[in-house]
């Protein structure tokens, strides 16, 4: 153990201490146990709390690290100063539902908190959380709204499946060069609007061909009498 801090919580305007102690050690496994005192205290990995913007209330960062430039309403998601006694209808910035942006029971909130609850157990990057989460997210049967309306990032894509109103499975089609069209991850076509579109150039290419062969039969046809 190389060094500690106990938590402490802000209440009535007051820090108060807790309980809990955050030890750091200097081994990459954490010890079950440690012995304090004489006292044997369990140990378990420390997972840190979702962060949330004061500024533009959006998770992932702080008031000091935010972009933003103006600040919006934790109650309403409007734009306006947070300080504002607000009475206007909740509403969520992060998922647009009918609570305020900092409310524990928030979908997107919780999302964030199990991709720093993986991250932390199991000792990888957020990028590598965030894909583990993602993908035991989206599968089938589970609706894709419930999936938080999850914005993706460039390095990210995600299809569901299937959702639970049932749409038709769709085909990738390769990329197009950014020169060509900026800011496109990538483009999906209806494989029923895909082989529809296959039909109609395969009878275009058929009747091509019977108008050739209509077109040289009409000319020996002429030579013949000719003749």
């Amino acid at each position: 153990m190389i060094a500690a801090r106990r938590i402490t919580l802000k209440r009535e305007g007051k820090i108060v201490p807790t309980r809990n102690v955050i030890l750091t050690f200097n081994t990459p496994v954490l010890p079950r146990k440690i012995t304090a005192v004489y006292i044997s205290c369990d140990i378990r990995p420390c997972i840190p709390n979702t962060i949330r913007c004061f500024t533009c209330q959006q998770f992932g960062h702080t008031k000091p690290a935010c972009r933003g430039s103006s600040a919006f309403c934790a109650r309403c998601s409007e734009p306006g100063d947070e300080r504002t006694v607000c009475t206007k209808p909740e509403k969520c910035v992060n998922c647009r539902d009918n609570h305020p942006s900092y409310s524990k029971s928030c979908p997107k909130r919780k999302l964030e908190k199990e991709i720093q609850t993986v991250k932390s157990t199991k000792k990888i990057s957020i990028q590598e959380a965030l894909k583990i989460v993602l993908d035991g997210t989206l599968k089938p049967n589970y609706s894709y709204t419930a999936a938080l309306k999850i914005t993706k990032t460039p390095d990210t894509h995600i299809e569901p499946s299937q959702t639970e109103h049932s749409v038709p499975r769709e085909t990738k089609i390769p990329k197009l060069s950014t020169s060509t069209i900026e800011n496109v991850e990538s483009i999906t076509v209806k494989l029923s609007d895909w082989l529809a579109l296959l039909k109609a150039h395969k009878g275009s290419l058929e009747n091509e061909q019977t108008n050739d062969k209509k077109q040289d039969s009409s000319t020996s046809y002429r030579q013949q009498t000719k003749k």
